[in-house]
């Protein structure tokens, strides 16, 4: 926490009491960056989202599948990703990163393309389909 006052001067007298009150901030000089990809590919419009001491954030990836959340307090984080093409698969898919004042910390997401394919088609002879 940072604190524009740091003292305050306080006359007592006897069997007296008097509260003295700082009003603080906390320092938000801690961020948490990396990139979204896909068989070494940035994946754009991946949602990120990140939970800590204050509460829930969320943006995009862009082009080359970068995000970063900055002006963050220090504290534990958890970092999840959502919103990417079905063909991709990641593990994990969300990971825990813990921050103090001024850190930042990369945290990435490295998925794969699940590959699928299917052949189509007609067997003929002299055109004319063949049954079976």
């Amino acid at each position: 926490m940072t604190f524009g006052v740091t003292s305050q001067g306080v006359t007592l007298g006897v069997s007296e009491s008097q509260t003295a009150d700082f009003a603080g901030g906390y320092i938000r000089t801690a961020s948490i960056s990396g990139t979204v990809t896909a068989d070494g590919s940035g994946l754009e419009g991946v949602t990120v989202t990140v939970a800590g001491p204050e509460g829930t954030g969320t943006t995009e990836t862009v082009a080359d599948g970068s995000y970063a959340f900055t002006g963050l307090i220090d504290g534990g984080y958890t970092v999840t990703i959502s919103g990417y093409a079905a063909n991709v698969e990641f593990d994990p898919t969300t990971r825990s990163v813990s921050l103090g004042v001024g850190e930042s910390q990369t945290v990435d997401f490295a998925g794969s393309v699940i590959l699928g394919s299917a052949i189509n088609g007609t067997v003929s002879a002299e055109g004319s389909g063949l049954g079976g």
